[in-house]
């Protein structure tokens, strides 16, 4: 019951995110919606009590709303100023931040292993990204940018996944796509996993069944799978609510998958 009480505040508080975003720019969504995150927020403590079965769900609670607003308070302004500028050089650099952070998170969680190169110069290790769904990747320097910019506000505190995570949903928001709330604290992987990335990654060969599979272990459905994966013409029909709302949905359960938290990782 709990579960179905959880799925009903999701669907409305994010039905709500979206009829605001088609109304406002991303300026004003950013500030009008620290409320809605805050409600959000409470509802993905219901579901760690409905879903104790999955080990991943606990991490949701050590994810906040705005957590550098004491150790970095400028942290996600300084993202969204330097995405703005970076988007405005390249348009299509949203798209790419989106299959970066999809990718990475595919893999053991969203937790920036995709940007480790932990091979310590052993040239016959592979790393993650060097695995074959991941060599057309863009956007690694784009989050690098980001990353300098942060580093010089405040050294060793903001976590590359949490760079990611924030960059693809500002880059989202600048094509005007649908607002959903970002939560922070991850810490990043101290490893890659190429081996994992070969057999777990969706490939450009993979038929539909095979995606709906690899979609289906990680804990989504196939409606939530659909919209990840852009397949618009299924959304036709309507005039684009359904997907935002479809999207937005599907982006806070990728968020929040496998995240490393407190003392795991690294920053």
């Amino acid at each position: 019951m709990l579960k179905s009480l959880f799925n009903r505040w999701v669907f409305l508080v994010l039905m709500i995110s979206v009829l605001v975003s088609l109304r406002r720019t991303p300026e004003k969504i950013v500030e009008s919606e620290t409320e809605l995150t805050h409600l959000i927020f409470s509802v993905f403590l219901q579901r760690d009590l409905a879903q104790e079965d999955e080990p991943s769900s606990g991490s949701t609670l050590y994810l906040e709303y705005d957590y550098y607003r004491e150790t970095c308070p400028e942290a996600e302004k300084i993202v969204s100023s330097r995405m703005a500028r970076i988007y405005e050089a390249s348009l299509l650099v949203s798209a790419g931040l989106l299959r970066l952070f999809f990718q990475d998170c595919f893999i053991r969680g969203c937790d920036a292993s995709l940007f480790l190169d932990d091979s310590n110069g052993n040239k016959s290790y592979l790393i993650e990204r060097q695995a074959i769904p991941h060599t057309t990747l863009k956007g690694f320097d784009k989050i690098g940018l980001i990353k300098e910019g942060l580093e010089m506000a405040c050294p060793r505190v903001v976590s590359c996944a949490d760079t990611l995570a924030l960059a693809t949903r500002d880059g989202i928001l600048l094509t005007g796509g649908p607002y959903y709330p970002v939560f922070t604290g991850r810490r990043d992987s101290i490893r890659s996993y190429y081996q994992e990335a070969m057999a777990g990654v969706p490939g450009p060969d993979d038929n539909l069944n095979r995606i709906l599979q690899l979609f289906s272990v990680r804990g989504f459905n196939e409606r939530e799978t659909v919209s990840l994966i852009d397949l618009v013409r299924v959304y036709a029909s309507d005039d684009g609510t359904t997907f935002r709302v479809d999207f937005a949905t599907a982006m806070v359960k990728l968020l929040i998958l496998g995240v490393l938290y407190g003392s795991q990782g690294q920053v």
